[in-house]
């Protein structure tokens, strides 16, 4: 859904039409998805999948989904069940659920747990970094490790510009993290222009 908004809704327009195919399960998840993708209450959200979480504690995407929303209330042990549902063997993406089980170990400053969640998550992902990885070492004044993690991110990352600014702060290199304020500013300012050109271009194509 993330940077896809218009063609999540799409597809959940889509499988309106198909609603009396679906099973009971699968009505209560698309009506939790039309909650979030149309309602924008987080509170609202958090209930729908909450309530499928309840019915069916199996539903990997509903305790998932509800384990994201808890945490953005800040309700923690919520999503921290949640979460644990969701970290078992036979999830099939079991790298983002352990990057999600990390997430929440973070927030509630289990700092050596989160980093083994979010390493095992790494090794799963075929070595693919994440950024809650480089949080976390740097929470556990790991700084050196954090900045290794970093270097492996892709480059043009706005998260990775925003962290490798942070960790310059946190070490006291004060003149890097300016530099790195800067350098970020600028490659902004370019990718806003790509975007701006190529909606202009669209326009162009369709006017």
């Amino acid at each position: 859904v993330l940077g896809h908004l218009d063609e999540a809704r799409a597809s959940l327009a889509s499988a309106e039409g198909l609603r009396d195919r679906l099973s009971a399960r699968q009505a209560l998840y698309m009506d939790a998805w039309k909650n979030q993708l149309y309602d924008g209450n987080e509170v609202t959200s958090f209930r729908s999948w909450k309530m499928l979480a309840d019915l069916y504690p199996d539903h990997h995407g509903a305790n998932a989904n509800l384990a994201l929303a808890a945490l953005s209330l800040g309700r923690y042990a919520e999503a921290e069940r949640a979460a644990e549902r969701v970290d078992v063997p036979q999830v099939e993406l079991r790298s983002a659920a352990l990057q999600l089980h990390g997430r929440v170990q973070l927030v509630q400053e289990r700092r050596r747990e989160a980093i083994a969640s979010l390493r095992e998550a790494m090794v799963l992902a075929d070595g693919r970094s994440n950024r809650y990885l480089i949080g976390a070492l740097a929470a556990n004044d790991e700084s050196a490790a954090a900045w290794g993690i970093l270097m492996t991110l892709p480059q043009g990352n706005p998260g990775g510009w925003l962290d490798g600014t942070s960790l310059a702060l946190s070490d006291g290199k004060l003149e890097e993290a300016f530099a790195g304020v800067d350098g970020a500013a600028a490659r902004c300012d370019d990718v806003l222009r790509a975007v701006t050109d190529e909606a202009e271009g669209w326009g162009e194509g369709v006017a």
